[in-house]
């Protein structure tokens, strides 16, 4: 099995369904610039928290720009995750396309 990318505009459509959200960036990124009523699991912490991941739901990963996120996906799919999308092109595409975000710039 390999990661499932979906675009911006599949996640904005998962996202207004109420799909679980996991950040995975650093906790300074996340400071700065966030999509709103998501879950922070920094790759830093993964190791520890990987657990908090639901099995059971699908849910989409997302960094800045989406290539750590598909990293941490790919480490994943052994464990038996098949539930999981990374958002293409991160928060930046998300951003850039005027989707929800909250920032303390």
């Amino acid at each position: 099995m390999s990661v499932k990318n979906i675009s911006v505009e599949q996640a904005k459509l998962l996202y207004d369904k109420k799909v679980k959200f996991i950040d995975v960036r650093e906790i300074d990124e996340n400071v700065a610039a966030r999509i709103p009523n998501t879950k922070l699991i920094p790759l830093s912490e993964m190791q520890n928290r990987w657990n908090e991941i639901p099995k059971d739901e699908e849910v989409v990963i997302y960094c800045r720009t989406g290539n750590r996120s598909g990293s941490l996906i790919s480490q994943l799919i052994p464990l038996g995750y098949t539930n999981l999308y990374n958002l293409d092109g991160g928060i930046v595409d998300w951003y850039q396309n005027n989707y929800p975000t909250e920032q303390n710039i």
